[in-house]
């Protein structure tokens, strides 16, 4: 079995197991996906082009990350999901789940990648 088919079989099952349509998934997928680039410039931080912080900069990504982790919470609760959000932007962002979703057990849940 090749990536294209394992991805493909992975998002039918877990449209299956949350009960939600492929293109809810794909929502979800993209909103994870805009989620981790905010985690990882907040990981980076934000300088001015004279190396000093940029209060502003951070403020706006800050902004950005809340609108975006709320659009994800409002998903998960219209469809009521449980849902947990991974903020290391090294790996996937949003785990979900039928029942809830502990903080130390949250690879039990359905990752979307």
């Amino acid at each position: 079995m090749n990536q294209l088919q394992y991805n493909f079989i992975r998002k039918e099952r877990t449209c299956e197991k949350l009960g939600i349509t492929e293109g809810q998934f794909a929502y979800v997928k993209r909103l994870g996906t805009i989620i981790r680039k905010l985690y990882e410039n907040d990981c980076n931080g934000f300088l001015t082009t004279a190396g000093d912080w940029d209060e502003r900069a951070t403020k706006r990504n800050e902004a950005k990350t809340d609108q975006f982790e709320k659009r994800a919470l409002k998903f998960a609760k219209d469809n009521k999901l449980h849902i947990y959000l991974q903020t290391d932007c090294r790996g996937a962002t949003i785990y979900l789940d039928k029942k809830p979703i502990p903080e130390n057990n949250y690879n039990n849940a359905s990752c979307i990648y």
